[in-house]
């Protein structure tokens, strides 16, 4: 890579003294992000061929351009990356209040790595930790009913008091009230995944919320800092949610929701998806692939189909 026209060995010599205060290796899993149409899957692939990042920034033009699978144009884009820009980027998270994790790390999810293309590195802002507890999600369409919002904080509140963890996107609707029911409980713990970058929490409503989730779990992207919300990370922020959680729950969904991505995405995974019946969305899922999650007389239990056998909620996963 070069930076300012100057290659990555010279770049070294000039500027390498400087940069005592970062581990080398973050700044180029930082750098990699800024090579578009590039993703996890290809990066396995490369470090499947050179070991490390800080090995594969040390390949030659000529090795690269063995690789069939790089796009055409990515030798181009790899030599204009600049790691003085991801240096001044790096320097920036700690102010900001975040942390970035790269696959190098252990605080790094092990669940991300079972998605066709992992994110290349995670930014965390709260009390994120490797997770030792279960996690369900819970999501939904974004204008719902008002059952639907008390149902989703009731499934929320009951598993956080469990001891589960709850996934969400913090979108306003089902996201907002499955971290509200989370929060409700003592040591409640609820993690939120956005699609931009944390510092512009979206949608700003949930500012207050945002906050508090920090104080208690954490809020993550893979989306840099300064990132704006646009559809497409927000669309690929579902697969995330799944990937983090061992079930998905969608309380309520229109057929265009997001949430029936994420519940696609689950089932990919060998995750179980649940649905709360009586919307397009929900109902659709309950006709391909989610069991019914109803309420019973002291509980939200599962049914079974096509039997009827019923669970506490503790063990349903």
């Amino acid at each position: 890579m070069e930076s300012k026209a100057v290659g990555f060995e010279q770049w070294v010599k000039a500027y390498g003294f400087g940069l005592h205060f970062f581990d080398m290796a973050r700044l180029h899993w930082l750098a990699l992000t800024y090579i578009p149409q590039f993703g996890g899957a290809t990066l396995r692939r490369l470090l499947q061929r050179f070991g490390t990042v800080e090995a594969l920034f040390q390949a030659t033009p000529t090795q690269l351009a063995r690789l069939s699978y790089l796009p055409p144009d990515f030798l181009t884009v790899w030599r204009s990356v600049s790691l003085n820009h991801a240096e001044a980027e790096l320097a920036q998270l700690e102010p900001m209040g975040l942390t970035m994790l790269t696959w190098d790390d252990a605080a790094f999810p092990p669940q991300f790595h079972e998605l066709a293309s992992p994110p290349i590195v995670i930014f965390v802002r709260g009390q994120f930790m490797a997770q030792t507890a279960p996690a369900l999600a819970i999501v939904g369409s974004r204008q719902v009913s008002e059952r639907s919002l008390a149902t989703a904080r009731h499934i929320a509140a009951e598993f956080a008091h469990a001891g589960w963890v709850v996934v969400s996107g913090l979108a306003i609707g089902i996201d907002t009230a499955a971290h509200e029911g989370a929060l409700s409980q003592p040591n409640g713990r609820t993690i939120a995944i956005l699609g931009n970058g944390l510092p512009q929490i979206y949608p700003a409503q949930n500012l207050a919320l945002a906050r508090q989730i920090c104080q208690y779990g954490a809020i993550l992207s893979e989306q840099r800092p300064h990132v704006l919300p646009e559809k497409q990370p927000l669309i690929m922020r579902n697969r995330l949610i799944a990937a983090l959680s061992q079930a998905v729950m969608v309380v309520e969904a229109s057929l265009t929701s997001g949430a029936l991505a994420t519940a696609r995405q689950a089932q990919q995974l060998g995750r179980q998806v649940y649905a709360y019946p009586d919307s397009p969305g929900t109902d659709l899922l309950l006709r391909n692939m989610a069991r019914p999650l109803v309420w019973g007389e002291s509980a939200w239990v599962a049914v079974n189909q096509p039997a009827a056998p019923r669970w506490q909620q503790t063990p349903l996963f």
